[in-house]
């Protein structure tokens, strides 16, 4: 199994991932595409998940081979669905109850600390906890912002997108955490062989 194949079957599944839970929002009328091409989308909602998480996979697969002085340990599947829970459920809430924003970033930030009182994250995890709410959402903000994109039913704290959307985005970090490490992990082992 080399990189450029992993980076691919990451960059197909993050198309067909993504695109399904942004079905939440489209569904629920949390957003809406000014174009939408299929099933309520537009055409490019696939590729940007794609790349997005392509791009990420590239970046720690990089890190590891220069930096990674050892091999990562693999995380539990029980923990890795554990975590794709807490951020289906997060997920969930936003699009079910996104009429109410305060009301969900509340219940997202008490989600949130829970998960970090009860795991104690390492430093990398709530570095990318960070940089994803930042990041996410400034992308989401200036994507939002062009013509012709998508808009957000109910926006908030001067923004053109929802005032829980960097919390959303703090949920996806240990999954995607969790999920680089064992990329990484077997990446790594499969190279020594």
């Amino acid at each position: 199994m080399n990189r450029a194949w992993i980076i691919t079957v990451v960059f197909a599944a993050s198309c067909i991932v993504g695109a399904t839970l942004d079905q939440i929002h489209v569904r629920s009328g949390a957003l809406a595409y000014d174009h939408p091409w299929l099933l309520g989308q537009a055409w490019w909602v696939p590729l940007q998940f794609g790349f997005a998480f392509a791009g990420l996979c590239a970046f720690a697969l990089e890190v590891q081979r220069r930096f990674g002085s050892r091999t990562p340990p693999m995380t539990a599947t029980s923990r890795v669905v554990q975590q794709a829970t807490w951020f289906l459920a997060a997920y969930a809430i936003t699009g079910l109850l996104h009429q109410r924003p305060w009301t969900v970033a509340a219940i997202l930030g008490v989600m949130l600390a829970i998960r970090i009182v009860s795991v104690r994250p390492d430093a990398p995890t709530v570095r990318i906890i960070f940089f994803l709410a930042a990041a996410g959402t400034l992308y989401e903000a200036a994507v939002s912002s062009l013509p012709e994109t998508f808009d957000y039913a109910v926006t908030g704290a001067g923004m053109p997108v929802p005032v829980w959307l960097p919390l959303l985005y703090a949920h996806g970090a240990p999954l995607l955490r969790t999920f680089m490490k064992n990329v990484t992990a077997q990446l790594t082992v499969a190279s020594a062989r």
